[in-house]
């Protein structure tokens, strides 16, 4: 990482006015809030959109001199920000993301948005259930909760109900007519809740299971319904098969089933869904967006797994930070790319052409991260970041 931020900074400098603008932006998305709040906010969103670490040295160093104070003031400063009880991280990202989603405008012709759900594990310490909403072959955290590893509570009906019905409401604030579709990994517990919830909200599920979930299906040596794992259902070796109105469990729950051959697994895709059986497997490769959010936030970009936090409050409120930072990079990289021809002397290629097909050479998450370097390295640019929040459907 690049020392060179570690200076006397003039009101002038890129990086306060980075700070700035971003402390604006975030006063007029929640007003009512303590002005130290989002000061701190504001500090540790420039510190992490700047350093690329997790580690709090690493980001007390950003903050030092655009505080004026001492380093390890700045440490003191971020762990007692982090620990404070009164500050309400999670209910301002709230804010944040209802106001990104309050003039989310849904590009594609069938209204569709995806909707990836899983858990993450940061080493044997936490365990996150996130939620995001894809952008192009990327996605935005848009819920989150964090938990001891392998608590209970993160796998339980009710959290997940909550997450779902926040997700629902923040996609039709400005898109009621959109089709939402929710898509998970092969699924543990008591699933059947979550998938009739989703069937109630009118949204669409589509979830890989496990292949000893048990069905209900004809056999054709008894001549009567038996229950049988679905492994044992009949498939094809190059193509998809289907059995509408499946019932599942011993619950009787009525589904689709999509069994799909899998070149990348041992055995095939076993898909439940109240969706289209016919796009079932396309749409559920579209769960991947999720995977590169965790990868952005761990090795591929901030290094989560190496923090230093043991308790969870605190590791929470700086996690919430850390996907403030992610969802930043990632509108950034966006607007540029929708908008290039206003991000004057910047010049990032973008994609290139393999084969007579034009391929994306960076994810939107590392264009923004490419532009905030030369920003912050350039004397001249006069570029103001963040001054708008647009998320754009790609």
């Amino acid at each position: 990482m690049s020392k060179s931020y570690n200076k006397n900074l003039s009101l002038s400098s890129p990086i306060v006015k980075l700070f700035n603008n971003l402390l604006d932006k975030f006063i007029s998305i929640a007003p009512y809030l303590p002005l130290s709040f989002l000061k701190f906010i504001s500090f540790i969103s420039t510190s992490l959109l700047l350093s690329e670490s997790i580690i709090l040295s690493d980001l007390a160093s950003i903050i030092a001199p655009l505080k004026d104070i001492a380093l390890s003031s700045a440490e003191k400063y971020i762990s007692r920000s982090l620990n404070n009880l009164g500050y309400d991280f999670h209910h301002f990202y709230f804010k944040f993301i209802q106001s990104l989603m309050s003039n989310f405008n849904i590009k594609h012709p069938d209204n569709k948005v995806i909707i990836s759900l899983d858990h993450m594990y940061v080493e044997d310490r936490f365990t996150i259930l996130m939620f995001t909403l894809r952008v192009g072959k990327t996605s935005i955290p848009l819920w989150f909760n964090e938990f001891n590893y392998h608590d209970s509570e993160a796998y339980l009906f009710p959290i997940f109900k909550e997450a779902i019905k926040t997700c629902h409401d923040l996609v039709k604030l400005n898109n009621p007519n959109a089709k939402i579709e929710f898509l998970a990994d092969r699924w543990f517990g008591n699933h059947i809740k979550i998938l009739d919830y989703i069937n109630i909200l009118g949204d669409t599920y589509n979830f890989r299971t496990k292949g000893s979930l048990l069905v209900l299906d004809m056999d054709k040596k008894e001549k009567h319904n038996i229950w049988k794992n679905i492994n044992k259902l009949d498939s094809y070796i190059y193509k998809s098969k289907f059995y509408p109105h499946s019932l599942i469990t011993r619950n009787r729950f009525e589904t689709n089933i999509v069994i799909s051959p899998s070149f990348n697994h041992k055995e095939p895709l076993y898909l439940l869904t109240n969706g289209d059986m016919s796009s079932a497997v396309k749409d559920y490769m579209k769960r991947f967006s999720i995977e590169f959010t965790f990868k952005n936030q761990k090795t591929n970009g901030h290094f989560l797994e190496e923090t230093q936090i043991k308790d969870l409050y605190a590791f929470g409120n700086l996690y919430v930070c850390l996907c403030f930072a992610q969802s930043l990079l990632t509108i950034l990289g966006i607007d540029y790319s929708k908008n290039s021809n206003c991000y004057k002397k910047i010049k990032i290629r973008t994609t290139k052409k393999v084969k007579g097909k034009r391929i994306r050479i960076y994810s939107y998450f590392h264009i923004g991260l490419l532009i905030i370097k030369f920003v912050m390295n350039s004397i001249h640019y006069e570029y103001q970041l963040f001054k708008r929040l647009i998320l754009y459907d790609v």
